[in-house]
């Protein structure tokens, strides 16, 4: 089972929720379970976001959580596959800015389908269950 979310590691609150209950769907999963089971980071924000900044982020809400990013155009292909919408905001004068995201999580079913967008409110107890309910 995959866990995906789009967000970014300047994101203030939707995104260390959304980690937070992946990590906490990981925690509470047996070893077994956690070994089929993935959580991904989507960055959005490829410029501040690179590899290391991103597995620094992930690691800090579980060791098995997984960080990618890609080249801006990779990412709108795999946000457009998923249905994600995001968008950077302008600079404000100091530079920093903001990314708008879908701040649901995509679950993917082990025979690769999508099997349900959760959204942005759910619990931990409702993401165990999903994929508990999927795992083989």
């Amino acid at each position: 089972v995959l866990l995906v979310y789009f967000g970014y590691t300047h994101c203030p609150d939707v995104c260390p929720a959304a980690m937070g209950v992946g990590a906490q769907t990981l925690a509470a999963l047996t070893p077994a379970e956690r070994a089929k089971t993935r959580m991904l980071m989507i960055s959005v924000d490829p410029e501040r976001d690179t590899p290391e900044v991103l597995k620094t982020y992930v690691a800090f809400f579980h060791p098995e959580m997984v960080g990618v990013t890609g080249s801006p155009a990779e990412i709108a292909a795999v946000a457009k596959a998923y249905g994600a919408a995001y968008i950077k905001q302008p600079p404000n004068e100091g530079g920093a800015y903001a990314v708008d995201h879908s701040a649901q999580t995509f679950v993917v079913a082990p025979d690769g389908r999508l099997a349900e967008i959760l959204p942005p409110a759910a619990t931990k107890d409702k993401t165990l269950a999903l994929v508990r309910s999927l795992l083989p």
